[in-house]
């Protein structure tokens, strides 16, 4: 019947997504300081909506797909490289199914169930900045991934080399850096107040803002290594008459 193609400008999709993100922080630093500034506790359910601490809101959901969609990318070039045999196809793939991993942990916060545990087993060291307990495990692991993919990165073109490091740093610094902050002051303060709602918009917006500066360089590499990306919409075999395709063009 014919193909539809896809055509991914990197910089159109990482502005686009910039916009969003900007958008959804405005959103949760307004409606946070609704809720503090004025004592609204539900804002016809804005709150809930925009809030960047709550597992079912417009920013989770777009974090998890944002993570996804990462993991399509990483999919495509993994495809690619195994295509041509390539020695690092694996490393490709084997990132596609972390982000696959960190896509559903976006969405049902499974790292937070360390965190109990944690206390428990841990409970001399799991106070103040390492109040979320999660981060131990984290930090562990961001290093551990790190060392492994360090010659991996080396390979790659320069400038998409730079964006990937630039992405990790904002994406480890706020889901780690901000975050052991923000335990330290919770552990002090609590969780309800406009101080924390605010550190909670900054944790999330250097998260978000990695993803955004990730998919720019992914899209940048595909477009190197592809000459294009194509949707290929296939109708039913044997052209049945009932299909659109079969009757395309009859008088």
């Amino acid at each position: 019947c014919g193909t539809m193609t896809l055509i991914l400008s990197p910089k159109k999709l990482g502005c686009a997504l910039a916009a969003v993100v900007i958008g959804l922080v405005a959103a949760h630093l307004v409606t946070q300081g609704i809720r503090y500034g004025h004592g609204y506790e539900d804002e016809l359910g804005l709150l809930r909506l925009f809030n960047l601490d709550e597992e079912k809101s417009i920013a989770t959901w777009y974090s998890s797909f944002s993570l996804l969609f990462c993991a399509v990318l990483l999919s495509a070039i993994g495809l690619a490289k195994h295509h041509v045999r390539h020695r690092y196809a694996f490393h490709w793939f084997a990132l596609a199914v972390l982000f696959l991993c960190l896509s559903v942990d976006e969405a049902a916060e499974i790292h937070e169930l360390a965190v109990l545990p944690l206390r428990r087993a841990l409970p001399r060291y799991t106070t103040g900045y390492l109040y979320f307990a999660w981060v131990i495990p984290g930090a562990l692991f961001v290093l551990l991934v790190f060392v492994l993919f360090l010659r991996f990165l080396a390979a790659l073109p320069a400038h998409i080399r730079h964006l990937f490091l630039l992405a990790g740093t904002l994406y480890v610094g706020g889901a780690l850096g901000l975050e052991i902050v923000g335990g330290k002051y919770a552990s002090l303060h609590g969780q309800e107040n406009v101080t924390y709602a605010r550190l909670v918009a900054g944790e999330e917006a250097l998260e978000m803002f990695g993803v955004v500066v990730l998919l720019y360089a992914l899209s940048s590499y595909l477009a190197l290594t592809t000459a294009k990306v194509q949707i290929v919409m296939k109708g039913a075999p044997g052209g049945e008459s009932g299909s659109p395709c079969s009757r395309a063009g009859r008088p």
